[in-house]
């Protein structure tokens, strides 16, 4: 028998249970209602049989861009790590940026002939080494924990579709064992 969901072949793991080698996907025969004996002369009525419930499916990826797809594998990790690169980046190129806006301000107030006021040196360092740093800092909170919302989605998703299966092994091996109903 072949898998009606991936075409691979289905192998049969209790009498008249199957499951797939490729998806996992549980099946049960599909039995023909018998026919009760009925006296001649009159018509044989088929005697209604409880089949099992359909097993309960997750839609599988469509295959087809499999290697476009390859680049975004764990695309979550790949979000955190990319934000936190891109942080130490941002405060690393804010504090070189400060330390030439100082260094150019003296340069300034040196060819002036003044000597350069403690105020303006504050600001600058109010500017590039406090205030920029932190607000790339807070601003990466969000893409990091997008990435981390994406994982947590990804492993919420893989423990449903284990439920899901180990619900379906429970139904059909309860429905085995009570017999005809």
């Amino acid at each position: 028998m072949k898998c009606p969901k991936c075409g691979k072949t289905l192998f049969e793991v209790k009498k008249g249970l199957y499951e797939c080698e490729g998806c996992g996907a549980n099946f049960r025969k599909k039995q023909e209602p018998p026919i009760e004996n009925s006296p001649v002369g009159t018509p044989s009525v088929p005697k209604v049989i409880r089949s099992a419930p359909a097993p309960i499916n997750t839609p599988e990826p469509n295959d087809s861009d499999s290697k476009e797809r390859k680049m975004y594998k764990n695309i979550g990790g790949k979000i955190k790590t990319l934000t936190a690169v891109v942080t130490v980046i941002g405060i690393i190129a804010s504090i070189i940026v400060g330390i030439v806006a100082l260094s150019n301000a003296a340069d300034i107030y040196k060819e002036l002939g003044e000597k350069m006021p403690f105020s303006d040196g504050f600001v600058i360092f109010l500017i590039y080494f406090i205030a920029i740093p932190f607000g790339i800092w807070v601003s990466s909170f969000f893409a990091y924990g997008f990435g981390e919302l994406i994982e947590r989605t990804k492993k919420t998703n893989e423990n449903s579709e284990k439920m899901i299966k180990m619900l379906n092994e429970i139904c059909n091996n309860q429905q085995s064992y009570s017999g005809k109903e």
